[in-house]
């Protein structure tokens, strides 16, 4: 019964409708009915790209025509440098000519080469199952990009303090102590390395910043004085290492000479329960500011003294370091790079517009195929459900 009323109703509810709607729609057919010929032009996907950096475009529309059996037998694809070429039907950058082909999706460019940083205006002419023309398409544009890194004119810049500029260009060296083996070999969970550097200076000086890191953490004293602090292992046995740490060091440092101590403190204990046999590394840059506005800079290198097992008092000025050995370079497996701190822009190969049209493209297929794996699992989900509750 209740079926029979809803039915009633919905028949009746089409006769009590008013008759503008339809009126609407007939005019929206045929305005539809009036656009006949290639439209909706793009260019790689793109209505009007601007900034493609593709060097073989690829050309795309959309046949509108209401006929029955209306379809595309031939294209042919002007590409000119202005609008007034393109109107005459000169082309002066690319004519396909035209090609017997139904397909108008992604047709490649294959005209001479584009220029960076150019707009191009292109059309597209099409003919019927009768061989007959339709009317040409609106004019499409595109404007490429740099195309390739020679175009690319910019330069690299950043800002970086005199401070930063001293670090960046200090010829230090990651060093380690030739008896790393024997704290190895007592397999304590923690391993301590004495380091130690005479540093003298000719002039008063205005300011000073100590900057030094080593695997794990590191402990700094200038003239006896401590101006670094070790860390301590924290829960999750990961240490940021391989990064500066800065220390000031204004106030500490004396005109004539100086003595720079570091302690390099290892945990033994790791996240994959492995004991590396290889030397724990260390590096360090002194920077100073004379009264007189110069710089200078003494960083490690291979004339610095170490020890393992050092004595007490060893971080003093006066402490006699003549017994203890002199500091190795780390083997080349182990070696960390070269610390870029402060210089990011100074990177050996600068990305090209091209590599970052390549990571946005692989990013974007990324993020489609996570969202497609979610959409995925929600359908195996709800089928699942689907079929529980009619089991």
């Amino acid at each position: 019964m209740l079926f029979s009323k809803f039915l009633h109703i919905a028949l009746i509810l089409p006769l009590l409708a008013p008759a503008a709607p339809t009126t609407l729609i007939a005019q929206s057919a045929g305005t539809q009915a009036d656009r006949v010929g290639p439209v909706e032009l793009r260019v790689d996907g793109l209505p009007a790209p601007l900034g493609i950096d593709d060097p073989a475009p690829r050309f795309s529309w959309q046949l509108r025509d209401p006929a029955r059996g209306a379809r595309q037998t031939a294209y042919e694809i002007l590409v000119a440098s202005n609008a007034g070429l393109l109107d005459e039907g000169k082309p002066d950058v690319w004519d396909s000519g035209r090609v017997a082909s139904g397909n108008s999706l992604n047709v490649r460019y294959d005209g001479k080469g584009l220029s960076p940083s150019t707009r191009y205006l292109w059309t597209v002419k099409v003919w019927n199952t009768a061989g007959e023309a339709y009317p040409a398409a609106h004019t499409g544009w595109w404007e490429t990009g740099l195309l390739t890194e020679d175009s690319w004119r910019a330069q690299w810049i950043g800002y970086e303090t005199t401070e930063e500029a001293a670090v960046r260009q200090a010829p230090a060296q990651w060093i380690a102590s030739p008896d790393s083996k024997v704290l190895a070999g007592e397999k304590f969970p923690e391993q301590h390395f004495a380091y130690r550097q005479a540093v003298t200076l000719e002039k008063p000086v205005k300011a000073a910043a100590l900057y030094a890191t080593g695997q794990d953490t590191v402990s700094a004293w200038i003239n006896g004085a401590q101006v670094l602090t070790a860390s301590p292992l924290p829960p999750y046995q990961q240490m940021p290492w391989k990064k500066f740490l800065r220390a000031d060091a204004t106030g500490k440092l004396v005109e004539g000479a100086n003595s720079l101590a570091i302690e390099a403190v290892h945990y033994v204990a790791n996240p994959n329960g492995q004991i590396e046999s290889d030397a724990p590394p260390m590096i360090a840059t002194l920077v100073v500011e004379y009264a007189d506005g110069t710089t200078a800079s003494f960083a490690t290198g291979t004339g610095w003294k170490t020890a393992v097992h050092a004595p007490s008092g060893w971080q003093q000025k006066d402490f006699d370091d003549s017994s203890w050995k002199t500091a190795v370079r780390p083997s080349l497996r182990h070696r960390p790079g070269r610390l870029r701190i402060f210089h990011q822009w100074k990177s050996r190969r600068r990305p090209g517009p091209r590599a970052w049209m390549d990571r946005l493209s692989r990013a974007r297929e990324i993020s489609d195929l996570r969202r497609i794996g979610a959409c995925t699992q929600r359908l195996e989900r709800d089928l699942g459900a689907v079929g529980a509750r009619l089991v």
